[in-house]
């Protein structure tokens, strides 16, 4: 799924659908229905500091804190960090390594939408799904930053499966002979660098 159908799947806490805080009108507005801009940076008319690019935000950090929990097995940490934060989980106090993120309110309940559920499955099952939405969390938060790329490859290489990151790229394309081509292409990770002499 592309991030603009993400950010407009989402429910929010007072039951509409779609992102109201990340999504259209803030990262990206429209110019037709098939036509996109990014937003997320543009200038404020009379006001030179409402350009600045943020190099690492909170979030970014908070999303790769959930992903290292949800890889060593810490699920239930990851999830909390996902969803609601520390802050707001009535939970007793989490092993002092995290003792420094109990004021975080969440990815998802900062901006006011509903917890991702987890369906009942198996250990190894679960880590793969919670990695998904952390995944998919990371673009819309992160839309237009510059860390797609980078996450589809961490986590395809760390599956070991170069289809992870050529089906992600390939469904953002409606032509279905050039989403084969891309899918064709990025199955070979040697085609996910620059050339060295490049």
């Amino acid at each position: 799924m592309n991030t603009i159908n993400l950010f407009n799947a989402q429910l929010n806490s007072d039951g509409e659908v779609g992102d109201l805080y990340r999504g259209l009108g803030f990262s990206f507005d429209t110019m037709s229905t098939d036509k996109y801009f990014i937003k997320k940076y543009q200038h404020e008319s009379g006001n030179s500091l409402s350009s600045d690019i943020p190099l690492m935000r909170a979030a970014d950090l908070h999303l790769l804190f959930a992903e290292a929990l949800n890889r060593m097995g810490d699920t239930t940490v990851a999830m909390i960090v996902l969803n609601d934060g520390m802050k707001n989980t009535k939970r007793p106090k989490p092993n002092p390594q995290y003792t420094n993120w109990n004021k975080n309110l969440g990815i998802r309940g900062r901006v006011g939408l509903w917890n991702v559920e987890i369906p009942p499955m198996d250990d190894a099952s679960k880590i793969l799904f919670i990695e998904d939405r952390i995944l998919d969390e990371r673009a819309m938060e992160l839309a237009f930053e510059g860390r797609r790329w980078f996450d589809l490859m961490r986590i395809a290489r760390r599956r070991n499966d170069p289809s992870y990151l050529a089906n992600r790229v390939a469904s953002k394309f409606s032509d279905p002979a050039k989403a084969d081509n891309i899918r064709s292409l990025l199955s070979n990770p040697q085609n996910w660098y620059l050339p060295k002499d490049y």
